[in-house]
């Protein structure tokens, strides 16, 4: 599931104003916030690992993308409960070799 960027570190970034504008539409790329709540929608029983993909080199870092998720799941009394969580670097496969 894509976990692209943290909103303020993407503002705070020396990207042009216009490609931030474009990662933040409606039809850009999903934050960690936006990602975590939709995975709240998608979780179920059956659910066994969630690997968060496509993060931002400059806007993100594996470790907050996963503290987020596991927030904002805390805050709404979901589970992850014996679902594996990681985050794949950016240039790396889902198997964890570069690309």
């Amino acid at each position: 599931m894509e976990s692209n960027h943290d909103p303020v570190l993407l503002l705070n970034t020396e990207r042009p104003r216009i490609i931030k504008q474009r990662i933040i539409c409606d039809d850009g790329h999903l934050s960690n916030g936006e990602c975590a709540y939709n995975l709240q929608q998608l979780v179920g029983s059956k659910t066994k690992e969630i690997v968060l993909a496509h993060l931002s080199s400059e806007a993100n870092s594996p470790e907050m993308a996963i503290l987020t998720l596991t927030e904002i799941f805390a805050a709404n009394k979901a589970s992850l409960k014996n679902i594996k969580v990681t985050a794949a670097e950016q240039f790396e496969s889902y198997q964890g070799g570069k690309i």
